[in-house]
């Protein structure tokens, strides 16, 4: 009786590991490609609906020198308040991302510039580096989960501001 049954075992082990894997080159593309576009958009857009969608319903936003933004309600109210300032700009650009095995979670990491009125209404530039965490939701997009930055006053060099 038994035997009778280790033919349909086999069958399924097979067929379980012919299924195919994930694509992590496709995933990681799928994921820089995301983050370019919230990236592009920054605060060139005045639609705050359309850079919140980006982030998951749990996500958290970690700025600098400020306080933990969770949930997509704060974190719209942060980012109405920087695109109602017209005056300043932000933008930027993923360097490189990481995809889990099965391709429901990922990590990007790049460079930023935020542009603005210093002390004295003096425009300087600031550039930093942010850390991205992403999971892909049920709709097969991804979501930007955590998301934290720094900024430096600096041209590239540590402790240098930038006049525009």
């Amino acid at each position: 009786m038994r035997s009778q049954y280790l033919p349909i075992l086999i069958l399924c082990a097979i067929s379980l590991s012919c299924q195919p894997g994930v694509d992590i080159q496709s995933e990681r593309a799928s994921l820089l490609e995301t983050d370019s576009k919230l990236g592009e958009l920054s605060f060139s857009s005045n639609n705050v609906d359309e850079l919140v969608a980006f982030y998951s319903s749990d996500a958290m936003v970690i700025p600098p020198n400020n306080q933990v933004l969770k949930g997509k309600p704060g974190i719209r109210e942060f980012l109405a308040f920087w695109v109602e300032k017209s005056d300043y700009s932000v933008t930027w650009k993923p360097e490189s991302a990481m995809v889990s095995n099965d391709g429901t979670a990922g990590q990007t990491f790049g460079t930023i510039r935020f542009a603005g009125p210093g002390l004295g209404a003096t425009p300087v530039v600031y550039f930093g580096r942010y850390v991205s965490v992403w999971r892909k939701g049920n709709t097969g997009s991804w979501k930007c989960v955590v998301n934290i930055w720094n900024l430096g006053p600096t041209d590239g060099k540590p402790g240098n501001a930038t006049p525009r």
